[in-house]
């Protein structure tokens, strides 16, 4: 790609492409806090994870300016959409680097319960002024189109393209005609889906992954079993018992089944619940099922 020359003026960034330049900073690097995340799930990390954590995630987001904006004067969205910040001076690139961390690293801090500050009403205070500066310079961003965030105004760095006779947006009609039919498709799932019962669903994958290998009890069992429910094997409370009449439920794990799925069965025996019924329990039978 050939450079500009000096006295050219490279033509200001279009809203969309600040719009898909940021967003394509945010998905880089939430993708790279998804795979540090997933470093710390071992158990090796599991007493240091919280306390160290937020310090990798900023580390690693200081890196990645580090090696594309303050190296390349570009991130890699601006990389991807021909774009770059309209400023000559380093200084102020260090300076938006500095503020940008600063605040990721806070956050990030205050996501993992070590913010000092929680309790403050003067930064609570700054954080609204801050916050709805944020929508007034949003708004005059859809208005102008020319600083997508406050600390870009701030700072005065615009976003232009990199070559003073950019590439046009290929909008073609096969390029509508896919996203009207990618559109139609996701609403025509959206509308299936909302008449399956997932309820159903789960019980039935469970019985054909699950239920081979699950001992069940017999329904024609003298043996009950009340001192656990059959949905979340704990102690039930309010107990409540079904058709069987050998097991017990907690009146919430039983009612919340049935409102899911009115053909619900017992998880123990198989057993459909069309009706439940309260339990008047003993203590003596509390420990009769072993």
């Amino acid at each position: 790609m050939d450079k500009p020359e000096q006295n050219e003026i490279l033509p200001p960034a279009l809203r969309v492409a600040q719009l898909d330049m940021q967003s394509l900073d945010d998905f880089l690097m939430q993708q790279f806090s998804n795979q540090l995340h997933q470093c710390f799930q071992y158990t090796m990390f599991e007493g240091v994870a919280v306390k160290l954590e937020p310090c990798f995630r900023t580390g690693l987001y200081a890196l990645l300016l580090h090696q594309t904006l303050i190296r390349s004067n570009q991130t890699i969205g601006q990389k991807l959409l021909g774009l770059k910040y309209d400023t000559k001076s380093r200084k102020i690139l260090k300076i938006w680097v500095a503020v940008t961390l600063l605040k990721y690293g806070y956050d990030n801090l205050v996501k993992a319960g070590f913010s000092i500050f929680a309790n403050s009403k003067l930064v609570e205070f700054i954080q609204k002024m801050f916050s709805f500066a944020t929508m007034l310079n949003f708004l005059w961003f859809l208005r102008k189109g020319d600083y997508h965030s406050l600390l870009l105004r701030v700072l005065g760095l615009r976003t232009v393209y990199n070559q003073p006779k950019p590439p046009e947006r290929d909008v073609t009609f096969p390029t509508i005609s896919r996203e009207l039919l990618w559109h139609g498709y996701a609403e025509t799932a959206v509308r299936f889906l909302s008449f399956l019962n997932a309820e159903k669903v789960k019980t039935c994958l469970k019985k054909m992954l699950f239920d081979q290998t699950k001992p069940k009890v017999s329904k024609d069992s003298d043996k009950t079993c009340y001192d656990k429910c059959s949905y979340c094997n704990k102690v039930p409370i309010m107990p409540h018992t079904g058709n069987c009449e050998i097991h017990a439920y907690c009146y919430y794990c039983v009612a919340s089944s049935l409102f899911k799925n009115s053909n619900c069965e017992c998880p123990s025996c198989d057993t459909p619940i069309v009706n439940i019924f309260p339990l008047k329990l003993q203590y003596t039978k509390l420990n009769q099922c072993h």
